[in-house]
């Protein structure tokens, strides 16, 4: 009986001593670190203002990386925009093939701007008109059998340096349109009259396009008559940069009668003035 009863004892105290150390597991895990219980029920974690409690740590933006250096671009104007001094280009035509036997203002042009220079390098045109081939707006018409404008053109050059004046022919030589100065230079008869530079280019009209307005102008009534187209001629106007066309018609007889001068803008072919004229008796 002795025996039994402490083996009986012996089983109790394992048993409590289990509990025991089972009670100080579970209490350990329920414990943090300052000794609260930490329950899914009661525990609140508080809000907190973070300045309250710390100093905030300052939020640096890094600076961007810079980029390659570019090289700076200068944004120019278009060229008809930027303001220059210079006078403009001039725009030409190429002159006719050999196989025509007549040539407009434009395109008689060069050729006479070519041998002005070698007349005086500093010389400019300044003027221009038409004629036949004996050069005499009497003796022969200035167009050719097809009735295209010109067959001759004579263009006034002048040299500042010098202060003289020749005159340019430009004429078919063999089929070949040909230049050449005629005779010498000399003082011009109006020493004070303005003379500009002439540049054929597109802000004048050429002269084919001026006589077909003057022909629509008056010139083609007139023509009906027993008339005829005698001198087509460029000159400056009295207003700067004002350049003008004079359509000159009259009769076919030497005996001389009325004509008609028509004066058109060089720059856009308006009519300037239509004015009756009179052609004197032309030789004995």
């Amino acid at each position: 009986m002795a025996v039994k009863a402490w083996w009986i004892w012996g089983l109790g105290a394992i048993g409590i001593a289990i509990v025991i150390l089972l009670a100080v597991i579970a209490y350990a895990l329920l414990t943090d670190d300052d000794g609260a219980t930490d329950t899914a029920v009661d525990r609140i974690t508080p809000t907190v203002s973070v300045s309250a409690l710390e100093t905030p740590t300052p939020t640096v933006t890094p600076s961007p990386t810079p980029a390659a250096a570019t090289p700076e671009t200068t944004s120019m104007p278009p060229p008809s925009a930027m303001a220059t001094s210079a006078p403009a280009a001039v725009t030409v035509l190429t002159p006719p093939t050999p196989s025509s036997s007549s040539m407009t203002a434009r395109e008689a042009y060069p050729l006479a701007v070519e041998q002005a220079r070698g007349w005086q390098p500093d010389s400019h045109l300044f003027g221009a008109e038409s004629g036949g081939d004996s050069g005499f707006a009497w003796e022969d018409s200035p167009l050719d059998k097809d009735g295209k404008c010109c067959r001759v053109w004579l263009f006034r050059a002048y040299s500042p340096t010098k202060g003289e004046v020749v005159d340019v022919r430009v004429a078919f030589i063999e089929r070949v349109p040909t230049a050449h100065v005629l005779g010498e230079g000399h003082p011009p008869a109006a020493p004070n009259a303005p003379r500009p530079e002439l540049t054929m280019d597109e802000r004048i009209l050429d002269s084919t396009e001026i006589m077909g307005i003057a022909n629509l102008n008056g010139g083609d009534a007139f023509k009906a008559g027993g008339n005829r187209l005698y001198i087509i001629e460029l000159y400056p106007g009295s207003a700067a940069g004002d350049w003008l066309w004079a359509v000159d018609y009259g009769p076919e007889s030497r005996e001389g009668g009325p004509g008609l001068r028509i004066v058109l803008s060089a720059a856009n072919g308006s009519v300037r003035h239509v004015i009756d004229t009179t052609w004197r008796k032309f030789g004995p």
